[in-house]
C-alpha cells in the first residue's frame, strides 16, 4: 500500500533539507528492513530507466550508476573506506573522537556516546564522498530512538539511509580551479604584456565575486566553522567590505591595487578552502588565511587614504611611501 502526500515540517531550511516537500510513503506487511533496501534499490533503478532510458545517470559532472548493487556500510565502515587515516581503535575511542571533532570545529554534546560521535565524524569526513548509491545501516540506538532495535544487537537499530552524489563534491571541484586560475591569470597577463586599465578593474570585480562564492560555500557546507570562529571571520569579511566601500567612495570604483600581500592572501584563502572541502578543517589554516586577509585589507585601506587617484597594480604601501608622493 502506498500514498503520495504533501508535507510541511516546522524545521530549518538548508541545501539538504526543505521543510515543505512531496513524499511517497509505502507499507508492506510481514517484511523487514533488508527487504525494504532491496525494494528501494529496484524501484530507483526502474524509475531511472523509465524516465531517462538508462540506469547510468550524469549529475553535476558525476556518473551515478544505479544498475549495480548499492553498497551497504555502517558509519564506521564508511569512515574507514573514505578516510583511511582513521584506525578501528581510534573509531572505538570516545576521547579520541571528541578531540578529533573539536579540531574540525564540529559542535557536539560532551555527553555524546560512541555511536553519536562516530556519526558526527562520518558527517564530517565521509558523507560528502558517497557519490555512488550507498546505504548507511546499523545506526546506533542513541541517535535513532524511534527506530526498531536489532534482534541480534540491541545497541543498533534496523534503520538505513541512502546516500547518492555527495553534495560538496561538485562545488569543491568548481571552486578550486577557479581559485587557481584567478591566481594564474594576473601572472600570465604580466608575462605577456596584456595588462590594461579595464583588465585590472574587471579582475577586481571577479576577485570580489569569487570571494563571495567561497564564503557562501563555507556557510552552506561548513556552517560550524563560521559559528565557532564568527569573531575572526567577521573581522576579516568586515574589513574586506569596508575596503571596497572606501574605494567606491574615493574612486567611484573598486580598488585594483593587486598588492603583493593580497596575492599571498589569495593563495592562502585558496589553500584554506581547498583543504577544508577535500581534507577537512584545520584551525591553523583559518588563522593564517584570516590573519593575512586582515593585514592585507588594512594595507589597502591605508593605500586608499594615501592615493588621491585610482591606480592599478601597486606593489604595496612601503613602495608608495618610498615614492614620497600620493600620485
Amino acid at each position: 500500500m502506498f500514498e503520495v502526500n504533501r508535507n510541511f515540517r516546522n524545521e530549518g531550511l538548508s541545501p539538504r533539507h526543505n521543510p515543505e516537500f512531496t513524499m511517497m510513503e509505502f507499507y508492506a506487511a510481514y517484511q523487514e528492513y533488508r527487504w525494504l533496501m532491496d525494494f528501494t534499490e529496484r524501484l530507483l533503478r526502474h524509475v531511472a530507466i523509465a524516465a531517462t532510458g538508462t540506469a547510468v545517470l550524469q549529475y553535476q559532472g558525476q556518473t551515478i550508476d544505479l544498475s549495480r548493487p548499492f553498497a551497504r556500510l555502517t558509519t564506521a565502515q564508511a569512515i574507514r573506506r573514505h578516510a583511511p587515516q582513521y584506525t578501528d581503535a581510534q573509531l572505538a575511542d570516545r576521547d579520541f573522537l571528541h578531540r578529533e571533532l573539536r579540531s574540525k570545529g564540529s559542535t557536539h554534546s560532551e555527553e555524546a556516546g560512541l555511536g553519536a560521535l562516530q556519526l558526527a565524524l562520518f558527517e564530517e569526513v565521509a558523507e560528502s564522498k558517497l557519490i555512488e548509491p550507498t546505504y548507511i545501516v546499523d545506526y546506533p540506538v542513541e541517535v535513532s530512538p524511534l527506530a526498531r532495535a536489532s534482534d541480534t544487537s540491541p545497541e543498533i537499530t534496523e534503520r538505513f539511509e541512502l546516500f547518492i552524489a555527495g553534495r560538496e563534491t561538485a562545488f569543491t571541484w568548481i571552486l578550486i580551479p577557479a581559485l587557481l586560475t584567478d591566481v594564474a591569470d594576473g601572472l600570465i597577463a604580466r608575462i605577456f604584456g596584456l595588462e590594461s586599465r579595464l583588465g585590472a578593474m574587471l579582475d577586481s570585480v571577479a576577485d570580489s565575486a569569487l570571494l563571495c562564492v567561497a564564503v557562501y560555500g563555507v556557510w552552506v557546507f561548513h556552517p560550524e566553522v563560521l559559528r565557532e570562529y564568527a569573531w575572526l571571520c567577521g573581522i576579516a569579511v568586515g574589513l574586506w567590505v569596508l575596503e571596497d566601500v572606501a574605494a567606491l567612495l574615493r574612486y567611484r570604483r573598486l580598488s585594483s591595487f593587486h598588492t603583493w600581500s593580497s596575492k599571498v592572501v589569495a593563495n592562502l584563502l585558496g589553500l584554506f578552502v581547498g583543504w577544508l572541502f577535500v581534507l577537512g578543517f584545520e584551525p591553523w589554516l583559518l588563522y593564517l588565511a584570516a590573519g593575512g586577509s586582515i593585514l592585507a585589507s588594512l594595507e589597502e585601506l591605508a593605500l586608499i587614504a594615501r592615493l588621491p587617484r585610482w591606480r592599478a597594480d601597486v606593489r604595496g604601501l612601503w613602495w608608495v611611501l618610498r615614492e614620497g608622493t600620493g600620485r
